[in-house]
């Protein structure tokens, strides 16, 4: 008596590689699982018997060609690539890295990468004056708490109206002004939504610093 034989699917040599063969063969399992009274996990199992150690060797076959190099060759690019651009995007920013780097990290542009770094020194240092300035006050503002719910929004608004900055310090926050302010503002910018904010910001500050 011939054992009975059937065709689970026509699959191309080399998308053992790019898809493996579940997809390929369900359709036809879930067909013939009532007619060979076995369930599906049974079929798929005898079918897995005859089709892995093809994969397998398709697999090793595939690796030993140079299209196989190439693909690895380039994922390692690729890996470097999305690293450094991480790093840099965390540091200066998302959406900077491309203006200033390829895919193979070779600087192809200085002039943004200097305007990106020296807006980063110019925002890093704004942020760490104001910091420090607030630390300092954070004693003496904490006691007032209770005049603080008391008077509600009316302290909030007043409060920024009042600069402990000296004249010396002025002098240093006045040309930082100065710089974001050029940096920044919407003519040079082609009137961006990003340098219309950013003036809106810097303004801002300018106003609570008494400038």
């Amino acid at each position: 008596m011939k054992k009975r034989q059937y065709s689970v699917c026509t699959i191309g040599y080399y998308d053992f590689v790019d898809y493996g063969y579940y997809d390929f063969v369900v359709d036809k399992i879930n067909n013939l699982y009532q007619e060979l009274n076995m369930t599906g996990e049974e079929i798929y199992s005898l079918v897995c018997c005859k089709l892995n150690p093809l994969q397998e060797k398709i697999n090793q076959e595939y690796k030993n060609t140079e299209e196989y190099k190439s693909s690895m060759e380039v994922e390692e690019i690729l890996q470097r690539y999305r690293k450094a651009k991480t790093e840099f995007e965390n540091k200066y920013g998302v959406g900077n890295f491309d203006y200033c780097y390829d895919v193979f990290l070779n600087l192809r542009n200085a002039e943004n990468l200097k305007k990106i770094k020296q807006i980063y020194e110019e925002q890093d240092y704004f942020t760490g004056s104001y910091q420090r300035k607030n630390h300092s006050n954070y004693k003496y503002n904490s006691k007032k708490s209770s005049y603080q719910e008391k008077q509600g929004s009316n302290y909030k608004d007043s409060s920024r109206k009042n600069s402990d900055y000296d004249e010396d310090d002025k002098k240093i926050l006045k040309k930082m002004y100065k710089a974001l302010a050029r940096n920044f503002h919407p003519d040079k910018n082609d009137n961006s939504h990003e340098s219309v904010r950013a003036m809106q910001i810097i303004n801002d500050l300018k106003e609570l610093w008494q400038l």
